[in-house]
């Protein structure tokens, strides 16, 4: 009777052990969901709850840091990443998350190297976790401007068919900032072989040829872009799609005729781009009144008040905007004020905006080229 007894208390134990390491993964995926989706705190507290669950792997207390730097916790980041590189120096998750830690607090040399150790660790193996430290590592040459180190690791990915919108397209621009035409072509083609790619991509692969005047190019991904927005697989409409990618020609036709929220913003933009505010501000309003909750609208809203200098206006727009809109929008709302403090002189708080742009956002090569002339708010 006793070693039954003690039998069933080790069955009871177990199926508790097995329950709390099912609550810990469920509570590690949430956290993981919450952080993607930018909410930070609640990202933490289902962190900690999967490790308090028995879920101690290093990777989620890797995690944790990583958190725990989102929310402006340097000191307390770097001390749980320290603890969970020392618990496993030879985890290549866990060296993959070390990597990020320090390119996302502008290191991106010791980034580099905490990369290609995961990378070495795989033996040469390409497995769906050694291509996607390889996709890491090709990503930050290619924001550093090391375009040829990022090519090779792009080709690479390509080779072993690891094929993602987002990398196909990084590749395309390298070739672009590199002044090669016809190559930056023959990787944005190939975004039609990836199964993720949005209107959106083929937006960015327009808007980098219409920049090096390659307009003849740039109009095929126009039209592709176009038809994939069509097909649901866009952030805006078709006249907001062209007015982005510079081609006003084209987009007066989805304007005209038509009431709705989709031609007024068209409308909006259209003016925007003849620097005419008024007309500007009355469409953004038609688009409100159709649908009070678009953040784009309140964005392009905000620009039109930074260029009138109405600083409280612009602050009330960044706040909403900042609740309700994407990580894109905010991106936005948040350098349109930057911009209106220098063009007003406000040096000191433009420069305080700045340093918070930069730990939040990733910086475009629109931005890049705009920091250069925003650069004496360091001096």
């Amino acid at each position: 009777m006793k070693k039954q007894l003690i039998f069933l208390i080790c069955m009871i134990m177990a199926a508790c052990m097995t329950a709390a390491c099912a609550n810990g993964q469920e509570s590690y995926e949430n956290g993981l969901k919450a952080f993607q989706e930018q909410k930070y705190e609640e990202a933490e507290t289902y962190l900690r709850r999967a490790l308090s669950q028995g879920n101690d792997a290093p990777a989620v207390k890797a995690d944790l840091a990583l958190t725990q730097l989102k929310l402006e916790r340097y000191d307390e980041s770097l001390e749980t990443l320290n603890e969970a590189y020392q618990a496993a120096p030879q985890d290549t998750e866990v060296l993959k998350r070390v990597g990020l830690f320090y390119e996302w607090t502008s290191d991106p040399q010791t980034a580099a190297s905490f990369y290609e150790s995961a990378l070495r660790l795989s033996g040469g193996k390409w497995t769906a976790d050694s291509l996607e430290t390889q996709g890491l590592l090709a990503v930050l040459y290619q924001k550093n401007g090391l375009y040829t180190r990022a090519v090779k690791g792009f080709n690479t990915l390509i080779t072993q068919g690891y094929r993602v919108s987002d990398h196909v397209l990084l590749a395309g621009e390298c070739y672009l900032s590199m002044q090669q035409i016809y190559a930056s072509t023959q990787y944005f083609d190939l975004l039609d072989q990836c199964q993720d790619a949005t209107a959106d991509h083929y937006l960015k692969a327009c808007q980098g040829l219409k920049e090096k005047r390659a307009e003849n190019e740039a109009r095929k991904y126009l039209q592709k872009g176009i038809e994939l927005i069509g097909q649901g697989k866009g952030s805006c409409s078709a006249g907001e799609f062209c007015c982005f990618a510079g081609f006003y020609d084209e987009a007066e036709a989805y304007a005209a005729g038509k009431d709705d929220h989709d031609a007024n913003m068209t409308r909006a933009l259209l003016a925007f781009s003849k620097n005419d505010l008024k007309t500007c501000e009355t469409a953004v309003a038609a688009a409100l009144s159709a649908d009070p909750d678009d953040m784009d609208a309140y964005a392009l809203y905000a620009l039109v008040k930074a260029k009138e200098g109405d600083e409280k206006t612009v602050k009330q727009l960044l706040t909403k905007i900042n609740a309700k809109g994407s990580s894109t929008a905010q991106a936005d709302a948040l350098w349109n004020q930057i911009v209106m403090y220098e063009q007003n002189g406000k040096y000191s708080d433009a420069y305080s905006l700045l340093k918070d742009y930069r730990k939040r956002f990733n910086l475009t090569n629109a931005v890049r080229r705009e920091l250069k002339f925003l650069s004496r708010l360091e001096d």
